[in-house]
């Protein structure tokens, strides 16, 4: 979902490693070091692209082998003493990177 996603035009944030922060009561999300910059790609190998040094974090999406078809609200998990949007997604769903963006603008926290 990830390289679709930056595909559509979203900025990697890290891949496999993310690093989260409460900074003044938000919660944000940094690439690890050490792989800042880098997404693996299956088949291609590691990739250099480019990446955001700090973004705010507004939803949690999981995927799982099986998720609700539909949802009335988001969860929640508190990471930080933030509470965070949570919501989960059938992980071999299709149109996942699309969901992602609707999932969102929908339920995200308004950053």
């Amino acid at each position: 979902m990830c390289l679709h996603l930056v595909d559509r035009g979203a900025i990697l944030i890290s891949d496999d490693q993310t690093l989260l922060k409460n900074d003044a009561g938000k919660l944000y999300a940094y690439p690890a070091p050490n792989i800042a910059g880098r997404i693996e790609v299956r088949n291609l190998g590691i990739m250099k692209t480019p990446y955001a040094s700090k973004v705010p974090v507004g939803l949690i999406i999981v995927l799982e082998k099986e998720a609700p078809r539909f949802i009335n609200a988001p969860g929640q998990e508190i990471i930080g003493d933030i509470k965070i949007p949570r919501i989960k997604m059938d992980a071999h769903g299709s149109a996942l990177s699309i969901k992602a963006e609707w999932a969102l603008r929908a339920y995200g926290l308004s950053l």
